[in-house]
């Protein structure tokens, strides 16, 4: 083998062993999804460029505290919400993640962490919104970073508004939905009857149109508790009691 190839050899190696990748990771409980959670994945996704990849982290909380009249928004809800927003977006570097975690800051320490799916080399964004102080929440994660991945640091999010000029509102976006109102400004043109079916919300008027047993709210609602989520939780709160002590 000629000097000069052994050393094309050696300097295509070194650049294989140097070469990074970047991932914006965005996690949150997302109850529901929206345009306004879609603009800010774009954003992201410009940042890592198309060679990079933005992960929606979908965190499972221990209650589903966000009802909708009987039913409620689960993680697979939230899941399949992002999967139609995303449908038309054109964004190809978009992956959606469900943790079993309880919280995005526990789902995010473990995605990030030494058991995450995060390779020695990867840099990695947190991607979160300015609105309610979620970027704060965030903040200290270095000493939680699997080794041989760097924590890169980038601007929040500054939450935008519809085209006529309403803050994107999860609240607000339920109680529309509930009430069953048009939310197309709030999940795409034509895409409130699909959300509305995700979650379950066609089902629930038929029933409702045709109860003849009693009110609904005598209705006993589903503990939808996930066992794993609740362990997790106790463990934390006693590490959290033995610290103090």
């Amino acid at each position: 083998m000629s000097a000069d190839l052994y050393g094309q050899i050696e300097e295509l190696i070194l650049e294989l062993e140097n070469e990074t990748s970047s991932v914006a990771v965005i996690p949150g409980s997302f109850r529901p999804p929206h345009l306004g959670h879609l603009q800010m994945v774009q954003e992201y996704s410009n940042m890592v460029g198309p060679d990079g990849q933005v992960t929606i982290l979908v965190s499972s909380p221990l209650k589903n505290s966000r009802y909708l009249g009987e039913s409620s928004i689960s993680s697979n809800n939230a899941k399949a919400i992002w999967e139609m927003l995303l449908e038309d977006s054109g964004l190809e570097n978009v992956t959606i993640e469900v943790s079993n975690m309880p919280t995005p800051l526990l789902a995010l320490k473990e995605y990030i962490g030494n058991d995450g799916p995060l390779e020695p080399g990867t840099n990695v964004i947190i991607g979160a919104s300015q609105k309610n102080g979620d970027f704060e929440k965030f903040g200290g994660l270095s000493k939680h970073v699997k080794s041989g991945v760097e924590l890169m640091e980038a601007d929040a999010f500054l939450p935008l508004t519809t085209e006529s000029g309403i803050p994107f509102s999860a609240s607000q976006i339920r109680k529309s939905l509930l009430e069953g109102e048009d939310a197309d400004e709030f999940f795409g043109e034509g895409k409130t009857a699909i959300v509305r079916q995700i979650l379950g919300l066609q089902e629930m008027s038929a029933m409702a149109a045709g109860a003849v047993s009693g009110p609904a709210a005598n209705k006993k609602k589903t503990n939808a508790h996930n066992e794993y989520n609740e362990l997790y939780l106790y463990k934390e709160v006693l590490k959290r009691l033995e610290k103090k002590g």
